[in-house]
Parts: C-alpha cells; sequence; structure tokens
C-alpha cells in the first residue's frame, strides 16, 4: 500500500504522498485527543485495599448519577469529554445505551473510580438510506443497523420516528464479518452536525496494495482521494487492522473513494497494571491467547469463564466482557463472560441506572426524571415487577423527589426498582 508523506488538498494529483500521523495515548487512539500521556496513570493494583489503579473501561453507558460502564461508577465531574475524533462535546450528551471508553483511576475492590476521559465510540454516521420497520432494522453506509428492545433512541418516538435521508449516529457492536452492527444507542443529528461529515468504523480486509482499495463492511474502499493516513503501524494498512474513516463524500454503488481521514485504532492500555474492563465482539480470534475485543489484545488462557461464556465458545463476532490487567499492551484476562441483549436472550445485560429528580409525573407509567447534567429519561414503572426501596411508596413519587432508579435500557427506562431520596 504506497504511503503518503505530505498532506494535500482532495484537488492534488493522486500520486502526491500523505504524512502519517503518529497519535498516542491510552485506549483507541485517534485525531486530536490531547491531554497528559499514558504515564499519568499508575499501574498499581487495589487488591482490595482500597488503593486507587490505572482504570480503563471500554462498554455502553449503563447509568448515570456518576457514569456507570460496565459496573464501575466514575465520578465523571471532571472528565474531558470527547467524541472518536477528539471533537469536544458535552458532558450532558452522554446517554444510556452510547458506546465509550473512560480512562482514569479505580477501585476494583468498592467499583468505584474517577473518569479523566471519556470518549465517545459510535460506529457510524450518516444518512438512513432504507428502512425495514416490521424487522427493527434500517441501513447506513450500505451497513445493516439491528435495534431491538434494550436499543436507546435519545429522542422521542424510537425508530419510528425515523425516516429515509435522517442522518444518525450508530453506538453498538458490531459483526466484522457480516457488517451488522446491533444497536444500543442512535443518535439523531442535524444537517450541518461534524461539517456534515460522514464515517464508517470496521477492519480492514481484502487489501489490494496495487489498486490502494480494501473492503470495509460491504464498501470497497478506494483510499487514493484521501486527505491524511494517521496513526498506521509500520507496516502500514494490513488486512485485520481497525480503522475508522471520516469523510464529505459519500459512497455509490458499493464503492467509496473518501476525501477525509482514515486513523487507525490501536486500543490497550498502555501502562502495566491498569486495570480493565473491556467489552464488545471479538474478533481477530486464532486461540484463547490470542484475539481481539473491541481492538484490544486479550490472552484469556488463565480466565474464568462465566454468565455462559466457554473456552470453547470463543469465536469472532461473540459479544463478550473482558477483566484483567494490561500487561505489555495486552489485556491479561482473569474473567470472560457472555453479554447478550435482553431481546434476545431474556438476560440481564442491558442494566440502567440513574439518579435525578422528578420533573414531570403523570402515572406510574408515564414520568420523567432529569440528572444532575440536565439530561433527561423517560421512565415506565409498569412493565414487569417493581421493588420500592427503603420504605418508599407510590405516594412519594412526585414532582421535585430525588429518585434513584434501576431497571432496563431502551426507548425508555423500564424502572425495576425505585428509591426516594429522603
Amino acid at each position: 500500500m504506497t504511503r503518503r508523506t505530505a498532506p494535500r488538498p482532495p484537488s492534488a494529483a493522486p500520486s502526491r504522498r500523505r504524512a502519517l500521523v503518529a497519535l498516542g495515548g491510552l485506549g483507541l487512539a485517534a485525531a486530536g485527543c490531547g491531554g497528559g500521556s499514558g504515564g499519568e496513570l499508575a499501574g498499581v493494583g487495589s487488591g482490595g485495599t482500597g488503593q486507587v489503579a490505572g482504570s480503563y473501561a471500554t462498554g455502553t453507558i449503563s447509568g448515570f448519577g456518576s457514569v456507570i460502564v460496565n459496573g464501575v461508577k466514575y465520578d465523571d465531574s471532571a472528565a474531558r469529554v470527547t467524541d472518536d475524533a477528539g471533537r469536544a462535546r458535552p458532558l450532558g450528551q452522554l446517554a444510556i445505551g452510547m458506546v465509550v471508553e473512560v480512562e482514569g483511576r479505580g477501585d476494583e475492590a468498592t467499583g468505584l473510580g474517577t473518569a479523566e476521559r471519556i470518549r465517545m465510540v459510535s460506529e457510524a454516521r450518516g444518512a438512513i438510506e432504507s428502512i425495514d420497520a416490521a424487522a427493527r432494522r434500517f441501513t447506513v453506509l450500505g451497513t445493516t443497523v439491528q435495534t431491538g428492545a434494550a436499543t436507546v433512541f435519545p429522542e422521542p418516538g424510537g425508530l419510528a420516528a425515523l425516516a429515509t435521508g435522517d442522518r444518525v449516529e450508530v453506538y453498538g457492536f458490531a459483526d466484522r464479518d457480516t457488517g451488522t452492527i446491533r444497536a444500543t444507542c442512535i443518535e439523531r443529528r442535524a444537517a450541518g452536525d461534524a461539517d456534515g461529515r460522514i464515517k464508517l468504523r470496521g477492519t480492514i480486509a481484502e487489501l489490494d496494495a496495487t489498486r490502494d482499495t480494501f473492503r470495509l463492511g460491504v464498501l470497497r474502499v478506494d483510499v487514493r482521494s484521501l486527505r491524511e493516513l494517521r496513526n498506521l503501524p509500520s507496516g502500514g494498512l494490513r488486512n485485520g487492522l481497525l480503522v475508522w474513516i471520516e469523510s464529505t463524500a459519500a459512497p455509490a454503488a458499493g464503492a467509496w473513494r473518501p476525501d477525509g481521514e482514515l486513523t487507525a485504532l490501536h486500543a490497550a492500555p498502555v501502562v502495566d497494571g491498569t486495570h480493565a474492563r473491556v467489552e464488545g465482539a471479538i474478533d481477530g480470534f486464532s486461540s484463547v491467547s490470542a484475539f481481539r475485543v473491541a481492538g484490544v489484545p486479550v490472552d484469556a488462557s488463565g480466565a474464568s469463564f462465566m454468565k455462559g461464556a466457554t473456552q470453547a465458545g470463543l469465536r469472532d463476532g461473540l459479544r463478550v466482557r473482558v477483566h484483567g490487567l494490561a500487561v505489555a499492551g495486552r489485556v491479561v484476562a482473569t474473567r470472560v463472560e457472555l453479554r447478550e441483549d435482553h431481546d434476545v436472550s431474556g438476560a440481564s445485560d442491558d442494566d440502567a441506572e440513574l439518579k435525578g429528580t422528578i420533573v414531570r409525573f403523570t402515572r406510574i407509567a408515564d414520568f420523567a426524571v432529569r440528572d444532575a447534567a440536565g439530561r433527561v429519561f423517560l421512565v415506565d414503572a409498569s412493565l414487569g415487577t417493581l421493588a420500592f426501596e427503603d420504605g418508599t411508596t407510590l405516594a412519594d413519587l412526585r414532582v421535585g423527589a430525588v429518585v434513584e432508579i434501576r431497571g432496563r435500557r431502551g426507548a425508555v427506562v423500564v424502572a425495576t426498582r425505585i428509591k426516594v431520596e429522603r
């Protein structure tokens, strides 16, 4: 694959070379993510003593009060929030169901931590090309996006409120082989948002170095029109490399000549001893000691397997959560869990938790809660079994009451446990 040694505008000759911009930092390296170096995080394990260690997590947001990712409650009050291109985003734009990477400090014994950086990690951004309402799916950039009961739509109306041509940002977990994204959150985007750029994230396949092309999902990508290729490994582009591409030029007839940037993603907590909780679909599986989850290299040869996960069952496309420690650029897993959406398996992997003030109360099946960051959540406590905690009664649910709610995520939060602060 030809390397470019100097950035050029789209009108420049295709033969000109471009610079490869090396990016650093923890987690999925992306353009413009400033801040300190990986050395800020101490490689000290708590061992149940309450000591604070470096902490890295990637997965869906399951709640607020503090932002909750993979069972850890991170104080987000001083966190720097960006999208995965490094653009600053307000804390209040984080939503339940969004996939994020969190870097900071945490105590494994208590499950509490402090977030220093939160990076929003989406799989695709673009206009909806078609919708199959009966199957609860649609396509963006030729990619099938599957929604379900656990998919969060921050705007009212859910899938029924979307139409062909609407711009959306899709968060979730991708099956790299089929190109299907299992959506955990669908965010509607304004027409001029992010300067109208579209985006697709995926793993390079069918690389043709002579033609400067490869397959990304279902699209055949021609890289000759790109302005920049960033963060490439020493060997350049290769099959299996996780990348994302932003562009103003859209695909046509299954082919894409993007005019923006390609960024290679190297995901791993870089400081030995950092505690890691990584959720995503397995890809690049070659053995129990060599596979990737959300782009993070994992060695699970010494791990315990729980919640339906088995060593023999590991395969590409399987969604898992891995707990472990960073050692020499990989996560040495201590525990591997199977993760499944509620509407498919009946599992409880779509948990939601929030704390805030009731700002509207119509009935138990229809009320709204606003948290400290100004996010408003619609809540339905009439579905399934509801437990009131610490003496809370139905009469305590009224406008102005401060509540803690646990339940399941979806177009609304389905509450199963409610406690009113007194």
